[in-house]
């Protein structure tokens, strides 16, 4: 089955700031909860191993999503790891709470476009569910431009393409 792209609300500039914080604050607080992440973690250490770096700059950040505890899990490993929260929208709160429970997170309050990172933003890009939000065209983009500069990319989604999936998406946000 191809690729359907879906309109998001959350997705558009004239979207609500608040409403749209609240959805990723409501969708941090159900994978921190939940550890959603925890079969990924040594997937994240193999990345950072094999890119010889100690930094994930995190694309499409949100409200960080699950990242206060997938940065637990990883500081054993990597006790020097530091994490760069960034997002199109950034959620400028919630960065702040995140960096306040962490000392190795830092945050980029201009937007930031995944399909051009800036120069001065190095380390293993990572992309938790929201690589979705693209479109297919955008989506090779942001795939380009980790190739074109050399950077390492780790993208990780959770949806299914059914229906009980795509009702909790639209519910859900």
């Amino acid at each position: 089955m191809g690729r359907v792209h879906l309109f998001e609300f959350e997705d558009q500039k004239w979207f609500p700031t608040f409403l749209r914080n609240y959805g990723t604050d409501f969708l941090q607080f159900l994978s921190n909860k939940t550890k959603m992440y925890k079969p990924i973690v040594s997937v994240i250490e193999k990345g950072l191993r094999n890119s010889k770096t100690n930094q994930i700059v995190d694309l499409g950040s949100g409200g960080d999503g699950g990242l206060i505890w997938l940065n637990s899990e990883l500081k054993k490993n990597n006790s020097d790891l530091k994490i760069i929260l960034t997002d199109f929208y950034p959620n400028i709160p919630a960065f702040k709470f995140t960096k306040e429970n962490a000392d190795n997170f830092e945050y980029v309050e201009k937007p930031v476009d995944a399909r051009n990172v800036p120069e001065e933003l190095k380390g293993l890009r990572t992309q938790f569910l929201s690589l979705h939000h693209f479109e297919p065209k955008d989506a090779k983009l942001i795939l380009q431009n980790a190739i074109d500069t050399n950077s390492s990319i780790a993208v990780f989604e959770g949806q299914e393409r059914s229906v009980p999936s795509i009702l909790a998406m639209l519910f859900c946000q």
